[in-house]
């Protein structure tokens, strides 16, 4: 009789051959059932939690990314300088020409906030905060000036003017032109709300609807003036984010010196800790929750090989009789999963990539074929997605190790099973 010797090391790639010839044949040959689908189900299921999860994170990855972006450009800044008591704003001023100079440092603009009531003709107050921003806000903050589009009138507040955004505009029922009401709170004690007066001068709109909600403009000076907003303080955006760290080092190497007050600064992921811990938490939920689909392929999988050990038994056993190993019978089907796990996580990915590429046109065609009327072109962008190579690549690796794990636990039966009382049988 024939036999299978265990290969020598110098024959390593003929024993790896004959182990993948074996793996694909026990893949594409039927069973008893007659039919390859446990097999192309299983391809399948791996394939759609690949494409899934791809998709899933992109468009959160998207919406995370967007709302990270607006936060520190319009809400937050990267850095923010302050002092004990605040900055004039002659010294505010100063000291934000002076940053530009620092390596790293693409915008530095005084700016103070302060929370207050606004009513406008509907009579009924609502909560905002007010920022004071200077004139040239514009040639100071390129990033944040670009973010917000102005649907009527100007950015540049001046004297008792004020800059609302469109949604803060449409809960008041105000548009330029008309006047609308400042409340805020003053004395020591018992505080006496004081009324002011200011025109709008201007409605912008922006990505975030909070924002657009939430906050209105008006000068600096004004703010501290009549609104009894607390001192000044510098807000400052670096070339990149996150070397926040070494740049509020470099800021305060240069501004402690000469200031006499202690210096306080803010980095973005102190200020905005709970926000963006928030935003991590809903991200890392919805990937544990959606990876279970690769746990329920996982088991279909080792069920469907532990099912194909069993069937083989007799060939199995014949195997091991003409000289293969029991490591290399598990191999077979270690092989095996490994082929059903590459092979899912290849069209897994390439139809997650194609998806999330053309992910807006998708949703247009699925309303229309719904019948849920005609989507204008204009509104394919409405959902943005990023996809990050490092979480794209893991993604297929988690897939391809649950079936290579699946294998494994499958073939663990063959060390059982005795070639003399399967010839004995036969």
């Amino acid at each position: 009789m024939a036999r299978f010797y265990e290969p020598a090391a110098s024959a390593g790639s003929l024993r790896r051959r004959w182990l993948w010839w074996v793996a694909i044949r026990y893949l594409r040959s039927k069973r008893k059932e007659k039919s390859n689908i446990a097999t192309l189900l299983s391809v399948s299921g791996i394939a759609v939690g690949v494409a899934a999860l791809i998709v899933v994170l992109g468009v959160m990855n998207g919406f995370q990314f967007s709302t990270i972006s607006n936060i520190l450009e319009l809400s937050s800044y990267h850095l923010r300088v302050g002092s004990e008591d605040g900055f004039t704003y002659a010294e505010a001023d100063d000291w934000s020409r002076r940053l530009l100079e620092l390596p790293g440092v693409a915008s530095a603009v005084p700016f103070t906030e302060v929370q207050t009531l606004v009513q406008g003709p509907l009579r009924e107050p609502v909560g905002i905060q007010v920022r004071g921003i200077p004139d040239d806000l514009r040639s100071r903050d390129p990033g944040m000036a670009a973010k917000l589009r102005m649907q009527s009138g100007r950015l540049q507040p001046h004297d008792q003017q004020i800059v609302i955004g469109t949604e803060l505009a449409r809960r008041l029922g105000s548009r330029v032109g008309d006047t609308i009401n400042l409340i805020h709170f003053e004395g020591r004690g018992v505080l006496q709300p004081r009324e002011r007066a200011y025109q709008v001068a201007g409605l912008f709109a922006t990505d975030f609807y909070e924002f657009d909600q939430n906050y209105v403009f008006v000068h600096v000076e004004q703010a501290v003036e009549h609104l009894g907003a607390p001192g000044l303080q510098i807000g400052v955006k670096l070339d990149d984010r996150f070397q926040d760290r070494s740049a509020a080092t470099r800021i305060a190497a240069l501004m402690q010196p000469e200031t006499d007050q202690s210096l306080r600064i803010q980095r973005w992921r102190d200020f905005d800790r709970s926000i963006f811990g928030a935003l991590q938490l809903e991200k890392s939920l919805m990937t544990m929750l959606l990876g279970l689909v690769f746990l329920v392929v996982g088991v279909n999988i080792f069920q469907s090989l532990r099912r194909s050990v069993i069937e083989r038994t007799d060939e199995l056993g014949v195997l091991k009789a003409m000289g293969a190993g029991p490591r290399s019978v598990q191999l077979i089907f270690v092989l095996e999963g490994a082929i059903i796990g590459l092979a899912g996580a290849a069209i897994g990915t390439a139809a997650g990539l194609l998806l999330s590429r053309y992910l807006n046109e998708t949703v247009v065609l699925v309303r229309r074929v719904l019948g849920q009327g005609t989507v204008s072109p204009a509104l394919w962008s409405n959902i943005p997605v990023a996809l990050v190579p490092a979480e794209v690549a893991a993604t297929a690796a988690v897939a391809i190790v649950s079936t290579v794990l699946a294998g494994y636990a499958a073939s663990r039966r063959v060390a059982g099973i005795l070639p003399a009382e399967v010839l004995r049988d036969e």
